[in-house]
C-alpha cells in the first residue's frame, strides 16, 4: 500500500513540474511577443518575406525537416545545467517573432493589439503547438530535475533510465507535432494561395 502511495505522489509531483515547466515555456513566448511588437524600435525590412521563406521551406523540408529542427531545439533543453537557458533563448525568440511579424503588418494600435492577441491563442492552441510545448516541457523538466540531482551527488542508473525514457517521450511527442505542423502549413498555404 505504502509503495502504491509514493508512486502516485511520485506522479502528482511530475505533472505538477511538467505544468509549471509548460508555463513557463507559455509565459516566456508571450511575454517576448508582447515586448518585441510593443516595444520594438526597427523592424527588419524582410521580416515579412522571411515568414514566407520559413513556411515555404517548412513544406519543402515536410514533417522530417519540421520534426529535426524541433528535436534540435528538444536536445538542448534537456541538457542538464544549460538546459532551461536554451529554453528560455528559444520561446524568446519564437515570441520575438511573431511580435515583429504583427508590428510589422498591423503596427500598434488596438488591431494590431487584437491581433496579437488572437495571434498568441491560435499559435498556442494548435494541436500541433500543445504537443510541441508539451514535449518541450517534458525535456525542460527533465533538465531540470537532471540538473538538480547531479548537484545533489544523487545520479544513479535508475536516474538516468528515467531521463532517458522521459527524453524518449519529448521525441515521440515531437514526431506527432511534426506531422501535424505539416498538415496544418499545408493547409494555410494553400488558402493563402486561393487568394
Amino acid at each position: 500500500m505504502r509503495k502504491r502511495k509514493d508512486r502516485t505522489r511520485s506522479i502528482v509531483i511530475y505533472i505538477v513540474k511538467f505544468l509549471i515547466c509548460y508555463l513557463v515555456l507559455v509565459l516566456i513566448y508571450v511575454i517576448s511577443a508582447y515586448l518585441s511588437y510593443k516595444y520594438v524600435l526597427k523592424v527588419p525590412t524582410s521580416i515579412l518575406e522571411k515568414t514566407t521563406q520559413y513556411m515555404e521551406k517548412a513544406l519543402r523540408m515536410g514533417a522530417l525537416g519540421i520534426f529535426l529542427n524541433n528535436f534540435v531545439q528538444a536536445t538542448r533543453m534537456s541538457l542538464p545545467i544549460v538546459g532551461p537557458l536554451y529554453a528560455f533563448v528559444i520561446m524568446m525568440n519564437t515570441g520575438q517573432f511573431l511580435g515583429l511579424y504583427v508590428y510589422s503588418k498591423f503596427g500598434t494600435g488596438q488591431l494590431g493589439t487584437l491581433v496579437l492577441v488572437s495571434s498568441l491563442l491560435i499559435t498556442l492552441l494548435y494541436p500541433y503547438a500543445i504537443i510541441e510545448l508539451s514535449a518541450y516541457a517534458v525535456a525542460l523538466e527533465n533538465s531540470v530535475s537532471l540538473t538538480i540531482r547531479i548537484f545533489q551527488g544523487n545520479v544513479d542508473k535508475k536516474l538516468l533510465f528515467k531521463v532517458l525514457l522521459k527524453y524518449c517521450v519529448s521525441i515521440i511527442l515531437l514526431i506527432i507535432a511534426a506531422a501535424l505542423e505539416y498538415a496544418t502549413l499545408m493547409q494555410i498555404m494553400s488558402i493563402r494561395n486561393s487568394f
